[in-house]
């Protein structure tokens, strides 16, 4: 989502108010050297975006982004309390087995990548999503 873009970003009526919101690449990475387009995004985060969230204080948002700089809207977030962070490298750098939820485990081996030419993609065959034992 990008501030002033996305229908997310636009009013919503009362009775489309998310009980849970995803933000996606909130920033462009021609604008990650930006403190002005950093500041915006995080402002916009921070003032529009979860004032659309139902449940304001215990509903979930999920931010899934590239790590672009250390002041971007990841940056911000993981210096408050309340956010867990999962890191998934494009390659991944060693075996890992990933709670998702619900009983579910993501197994990525070393080398899975998550990309083929140059798009995103279900991680390799070697990556695996299994119910826990």
């Amino acid at each position: 989502m990008r501030p002033g873009i996305e229908p997310s970003s636009q009013p919503c009526a009362p009775q489309r108010i998310p009980d849970l919101i995803i933000v996606d690449d909130p920033l462009k990475a021609e604008e990650a050297m930006s403190e002005p387009a950093r500041r915006r995004v995080i402002d916009w985060y921070g003032g529009t975006l979860v004032s659309r969230l139902n449940d304001k204080e215990k509903g979930p948002i999920v931010v899934v982004m590239q790590r672009l700089h250390e002041n971007d809207l990841a940056g911000h977030l993981l210096g408050q309390d309340g956010w867990e962070h999962l890191d998934l490298p494009a390659i991944a750098v060693e075996d890992s087995v990933i709670p998702i939820g619900d009983g579910k485990l993501f197994t990525r081996r070393q080398g899975d990548s998550c990309m083929r030419n140059g798009r995103a993609r279900r991680c390799s065959s070697a990556s695996k999503l299994r119910s826990a034992a």
